[in-house]
């Protein structure tokens, strides 16, 4: 037979045990709404290829503009290049944005408008915000 100070006992360990649990939800969505908060963005490394025309691009980019577009597909459909295009109005440039480093210096050792079309160019590196993250 079981005495009446064991009940008790055991009584009180239960409620100790579930006491814990039973304040932990109110407190965790608070901490987790602190934490996010307090979290920084994640910020994502991207490359982009600035160029810089020559004054006479549009009379003659003819002769490679298939082989340039067609660079910007294959590359884009590996997933390397994100976005790009000519700046308009006067077409005196243009940005490719791309994943990484490496796929933007290849492109721009491949792309056949670089040596007939290209008066200048420069790769940067431009910290995206991942809005998800926020």
């Amino acid at each position: 037979m079981v005495s009446a100070a064991i009940l008790r006992a055991m009584s009180r360990r239960a409620v100790a045990v579930q006491r814990p649990s039973l304040v932990a939800p109110k407190l965790a969505p608070q901490a987790s709404v602190r934490a996010l908060a307090s979290a920084p963005p994640r910020m994502v490394s991207r490359y982009v290829l600035f160029y810089d025309y020559t004054a006479d691009v549009l009379e003659k980019r003819d002769p490679h503009r298939a082989g340039h577009l067609g660079l910007l597909k294959e590359m884009s459909a590996e997933g390397r290049i994100l976005f790009g295009g000519a700046f308009s109005e006067p077409v005196d440039g243009a940005m490719v944005v791309f994943t990484d480093r490496e796929a933007a210096e290849e492109f721009k050792a491949r792309d056949p408008y670089g040596p007939h079309l290209v008066a200048s160019s420069q790769i940067r590196e431009w910290t995206q915000v991942d809005l998800d993250s926020v």
